[in-house]
């Protein structure tokens, strides 16, 4: 994931689109094809939704936008204290970052230590790519936006109590005294409501006085808010605000964290509400503002601040969507957390519709919890009633997003969309001020609900179009205003079939309630994300209640009915039970490791059916649920003489076709008696092909024991080995649980589950190269163009067509982006820059994009730069759904070690995009897929290029140098220096007659000998730091050195080193200001000093008289001292403004010439840049 860019900002992710005989991607559902020997196990209903031909993609930046934010983590090679480092150390490698950072114009925003070692800079491409070559890092990672949690369903009231009942939580609350007590949940959310009685508080909103020492007194014992409420990180949203304004009062304006902490810890007797663990105690961290998105930085932040408060456990219900790599800063330190003794319980992620690889960061940390939902199994909800079916009650589940249904009683007519166009989202007369019934698919819940709203309808109700509870949304770029509803499969047909009989139907919006049965109660939920992690590590490692949760929810939100509770799905609810259940399990056995809290949960969760095809005997893949249910008294019994099997999950990662692997298992038995055990193997659904929409195949692994029964001792510790050899079915992901049944073979003892991809993953699916429609079993019958063209018509060159919000050039919202033209010509203006249009099927561990001048025929030329080429480069890439876009803004660098941006001149280039797949090596020929673009034209409308080693300077930087070889721009140097607080000085240090700058940082020089950035070629220290420093060649070897003065007494050093003073001695009064120079024309500088606009010049250094005395300019001004025409004799110029007045002479009188340039603001500074002996300016910024 380690990504510098040197051109414009980073990446751009997106959803997917529309290509040349395109169909809509977001239509399709599961293909039709198999893998090799292994048949389909349900039937997919694989007729496409057929678009219009386009020409362009349709890139929602709203779902997939930029997830970078222009900040970077800079990993140091240093452990973490956490991990055995010392601060010591990482003081050590900051220090040196800060100083590296302060010549490059970087700034180092935060620093970490105990969790993960390194910082935070903001930083442009080039200065990046530069501080690599500075420093010595280990690695590099954009800090990425991390999404406002979806509340995915905010109607149907479920009990607390339905959800704990599934997983055995309700049993060990009201039979044993166990709560939580003395342990303490940290929520790493939207903060949570200090006034809620949930928690403790008042119950009255903003009527709970928070400390930061005790919290809010009672449930909530400490927090913090690192972001404030209008903090918002997302740079498409209207309210973007990236600076944080932090206070110690996590109070939540979200309602998110809120009903994440009243599942893990709520406790309010009175309205019947508990959570998992209603004693355990809660710190409260807020990340996000009261809408937007928040960084990975700022969690990063909340992790360390948690661990140093004392949490026992972390939950984090957020995350980085699609960072699937284990090593991405936030699941590094996640791990490193746990490894400092805290359970840390992850959200898998909401993703479920876009297939494979969908979870994110931190939950694919190796060592946290990462969750998956399911269903609860009862739900109270809301109630409509529609005249044609009088008297039957119909639950529905208000759509977030939308304005809640009235519940008062309002009664309006009630239409459907005809046969053929069930699903809507196109216009329907005769809608104005009814509500539409609409089936849900082939478009989405959003574009439904604007369909009927544009049409004038005054409700919308969404009928699923299977069984089961639908969890909907309908946020979107064009605010939703009417109440939006949705009803199961069942009540949807009975309403269409009761409203074809009728004449004018009607719908009322009750206050009544409706109990029933969640038909899907227990399965996976239908938006939990599949796992595995990039490096196909199982991901998630269980499952737990998530699908229609009630719980706390703030007093005052503006979107819930001020009950202070609602309910709301999603796998962020899930989380927060393990969490409780972690501290439940934590309280009845304190000794044990969160590794430990981890193998107990897996042990003894139970697996749950396949959620696509319940009653089919098949187990949900392992990369969907991980062990599966947990269950909270098994998980506490059996850590106290139960048995324990260790590992607790089995990572095949990839192989051979037909390979084998044995894992040796390690039974414990703490009971007091034997256990004979049977291990069973029970396979689950292989998922293979386009992974946003997998086939689900019977491609099983064969898994053999070394013994049919095994025996444990009380006591004692017993091994057995499975061997499990994987499918004939290359690229698919296999997967299935061992189960460990008693000498009866009927009851469940211990379970542990295996994934891994059959084959191999760098050669057995798909990268950049991507499927074709006929892979699917569609013909041009159906789609009405040719099946072999590709799916995703991607990797592509292309081009922005439409963007509603350019920043920097960059489109940073919603954009359309093009590639059917017949000549690619970029202006390199306002985004008009060539795309590299990808679409990552898999995660790749490694990309670089390198630029080449094409040649006469179009192909590939040389190298952009005679020795350097990269453009981007990132050390993991994951499989996002749709397109990312890699702009290319025509800079570049002349080599490695180059700070200067260059621009491409005028002509013809292409693009190379190289990709190491899955986990393979760059060194390994199969493991690595290249792209070559088309050519394409870079024409600025007349307006040169430049060529390597000769860079357009931009004069409007706000920080660094601009030198000029003379007193006019543009200026003929640009670049960064030093730090912002360092006094500046220029000289020619080395004798070659060109001056450089040095910078003094207390008493330390630091000196560079060339015109550009980097660190200093020399270092030292002389004299105090409240000493006066002067520059000049005091012995005429040719060379600059230092004199530093100190009240009268000048102390000159011919060399640049410390030490003491080769020359001392008195000149002047302590109110004079002094001026360094060679006023004679001898090669040595001696010293000046002015009284008001009097100069009193002597042309040795030792006292005395003056040897020349005059008047020159006016009191305010500043004094420069150079040789402006070359004679050999420095003179005086004074600044007034911006405004500089050279005399060539040292006598009063009217100024030789004089020159406007640069800024009243800038600090001026006096050199000879092109060793032509003729001093002119340099302005610091």
């Amino acid at each position: 994931m380690t990504s510098h860019v040197p051109g414009r900002r980073r990446l751009r992710t997106c959803v997917a689109f529309l290509g040349v005989g395109a169909v809509s991607i977001g239509a399709l559902i599961a293909p039709a094809a198999a893998a090799p020997s292994a048949e389909p196990l349900i039937e997919p209903d694989y007729t496409p939704h057929v678009g219009a031909s386009a020409a362009q993609a349709s890139v929602a930046g709203s779902a997939f936008g930029s997830r970078a934010t222009g900040d970077w983590f800079v990993e140091f090679r240093s452990q973490p204290i956490a991990k055995g480092g010392t601060q010591m150390r990482v003081d050590s490698e900051l220090q040196r970052l800060e100083a590296a950072a302060d010549d490059l114009d970087i700034d180092v925003t935060s620093s970490f230590s105990e969790l993960w070692s390194g910082a935070v800079v903001t930083a442009d491409e080039a200065e990046l790519t530069q501080l690599r070559n500075d420093v010595d890092v280990a690695a590099v990672y954009p800090v990425l936006l991390v999404e406002a949690p979806e509340k995915l369903d905010m109607g149907a009231e479920p009990d607390m109590a339905y959800a704990k009942d599934l997983t055995g939580a309700s049993l060990i609350l009201d039979e044993t005294d166990y709560s939580g007590y003395g342990k303490t949940i940290a929520i790493i959310d939207t903060g949570v409501d200090i006034d809620h009685p949930a928690f403790g508080g008042g119950g009255i909103s903003d009527g709970t006085a928070w400390s930061p020492v005790t919290g809010n007194g009672s449930g909530i014992i400490g927090g913090y808010d690192f972001v404030g409420d209008a903090f918002n990180a997302d740079p498409e949203s209207d309210g973007y605000n990236p600076v944080p304004a932090p206070d110690d009062n996590p109070d939540d304006c979200n309602g998110h964290g809120t009903h994440v902490a009243g599942i893990a810890a709520g406790n309010d007797p009175s309205n019947e509400f508990t959570g998992v663990a209603p004693g355990a105690n809660l710190l409260a961290y807020r990340v996000f503002g009261c809408d937007g998105s928040t960084t990975s930085e700022i969690m990063l932040d909340a992790m360390e601040r948690a661990a140093a408060d004392g949490a026992d456990i972390v939950n984090m219900s957020i995350g980085a969507s699609f960072m699937t790599w284990p090593n991405y800063p936030t699941a590094v330190a996640a791990d490193n957390l746990v490894d400092k003794g805290v359970v840390v319980t992850v959200s898998q992620g909401n993703s479920g519709d876009y297939g494979v690889f969908s979870g994110g960061a931190p939950a694919s940390g190796k060592k946290v919890i990462s969750v998956g939902s399911a269903d609860n199994w009862r739900t109270e909800a809301p109630a409509l009633t529609v005249s044609a079916l009088p008297e039957q009650l119909i639950a529905y589940s208000p759509a977030s997003g939308a304005p809640l249904p009235p519940q008062d009683g309002t009664t309006l007519e009630i239409i459907t969309y005809p046969a053929g166009s069930e699903t809507g989202a196109v216009p329907l007369e005769g809608a104005e001020g009814k509500v539409v019934l609409v089936r849900r698919g082939d478009s989405t819940f959003h574009e439904k609900a604007l369909a009927a709203q544009e049409s004038g309808a005054a409700g919308v109700i969404i009928d699923n179009n299977q069984p089961g509870a639908i969890s909907a949304t309908v946020e979107g770029p064009t605010p939703i205003t009417i109440p939006t509803a949705t009803i199961s499969q069942a009540d949807g047909d009975a309403i269409r079939a009761a409203l074809a009989d009728a004449e004018t139907p009607t719908v009322t919006w009750t206050d009544d309630t409706v109990v029933s049965d969640v038909a899907t109660a227990g399965l996976v939920s239908d938006f939990s994300s599949y796992g595995l992690a990039a490096d196909l590590s199982i991901k998630p490692q269980v499952t737990a209640p998530g699908g229609l949760i009630h719980s706390a929810y703030p007093l005052d939100a503006a979107d819930d009915d001020g009950t202070g509770y609602a309910t709301i799905s999603g796998t962020s609810m899930a989380a927060p039970h393990v969490a409780g259940a972690a501290a439940l399990l934590l309280e009845a056995t304190p000794e044990l490791t969160p590794a430990q809290v981890l193998t107990n949960l897996q042990n003894n969760a139970t697996p749950v059916e396949w959620s696509l095809a319940p009653g089919s005997g098949f187990s949900e893949p392992v990369h969907r649920q991980g062990a599966g249910m947990i269950n909270i008294p098994r998980s506490i019994v059996n850590s106290w003489f139960g048995t324990q099997i260790s590992p607790s999950e089995i990572n095949l990662h990839d192989g051979d076709t037909g390979a084998s692997e044995t894992t040796t298992l390690s039974i414990t038995n703490r009971g007091e008696s034997e256990m004979v055990l049977t291990p069973v193997h029970d396979p689950s659904p292989a998922t293979w092909g386009i992974n946003q929409y997998p086939d689900f195949i019977g491609a099983f692994a064969d898994v053999t024991f070394s013994a049919e029964t095994v025996t444990v001792p009380a006591g004692s510790t017993v091994t057995v080995n499975a061997t499990i050899t994987e499918p004939d079915a290359p690229g698919a992901i296999y997967s299935g649980h061992i189960y460990f049944v008693d000498a009866s073979g009927e009851y469940l003892v211990n379970v542990v589950p295996y994934a891994g991809m059959a084959g191999n993953y760098e050669t057995d699916v798909a990268f950049m190269n991507q499927w074709t429609w006929a892979d699917y079993g569609w013909t041009e019958d159906d789609l009405g163009f040719d099946p072999n063209e590709p799916i995703y018509p991607t990797p592509t060159l292309g081009f922005l067509e439409e963007c509603s919000k350019l920043v920097d050039d960059e489109c940073v919202s919603e954009g359309l982006y093009s590639w059917d033209t017949d000549e690619f010509v970029f202006s390199m203006e306002n985004g008009d820059v060539p795309y590299a249009i990808i679409h990552f099927e898999n995660p790749v561990s490694y990309m670089k994009m390198e630029a080449f001048h094409a040649t006469a025929d179009g192909t590939k030329g040389a190298p952009v730069s005679p020795d350097y080429s990269l453009v981007y480069e990132s050390h993991g890439e994951g499989a996002v759904p749709g397109i990312q876009v890699y702009p290319w803004d025509g800079t570049y660098r002349k080599s490695a070690e180059s700070d200067q941006l260059l621009n491409a001149l005028d002509g013809s280039y292409i693009l190379e995009v190289t990709v190491v797949k899955g986990t393979g090596s760059l060194s390994n020929p199969d493991d690595v897929e290249v792209w070559t673009s088309e050519a394409f034209t870079i024409d600025r409308d007349g307006v040169p290029g430049t060529g390597p080693g000769d860079g357009t300077i931009d004069e409007e930087i706000s920080r660094g140098f601009l030198l000029y070889n003379d007193f006019t721009p543009p200026a003929d140097h640009a670049f960064t220096f030093g730090r912002p607080g360092d006094q500046v000085f220029a000289g020619d240090w080395d004798g070659d007659g060109v001056d450089t700058l040095a910078v003094r940082r207390g008493n330390t020089f630091f000196v560079q000998n060339q015109l550009l950035g980097g660190n200093a070629e020399i270092q030292f220290n002389y004299g105090r730091v409240g000493d006066e420093v002067l520059v000049g060649d005091w012995d005429g070897d040719g060379k600059d050195t230092f004199a530093v003065r100190r009240g009268t007494t000048f102390y000159a050093q011919n060399s640049l080193q410390g030490g003491n003073a080769e020359n001392q001695f008195n000149y002047g009064r302590l109110g004079d200001q002094v001026y360094a120079g060679d006023w004679d024309g001898d090669a040595k500088d001696t010293f000046a000093v002015r009284r008001g606009n009097a100069f009193y010049v002597r042309n040795t250094l030792t006292g005395g008289y003056a040897t020349t005395t005059f008047n020159y300019g006016r009191v305010g001004d500043e004094v420069l001292v150079g040789d402006w025409d070359g004679d050999g004799k420095d003179t005086i110029t004074v600044r007034r403004g911006t405004t500089f007045y050279v005399a060539n002479s040292l006598i009063s009188g009217s100024a030789q010439k004089s020159y406007t340039l640069g800024r009243a603001s800038d600090q001026v500074i006096v050199g000879d840049w092109n060793a032509d002996s003729i001093d002119s300016i340099g302005l610091r910024r």
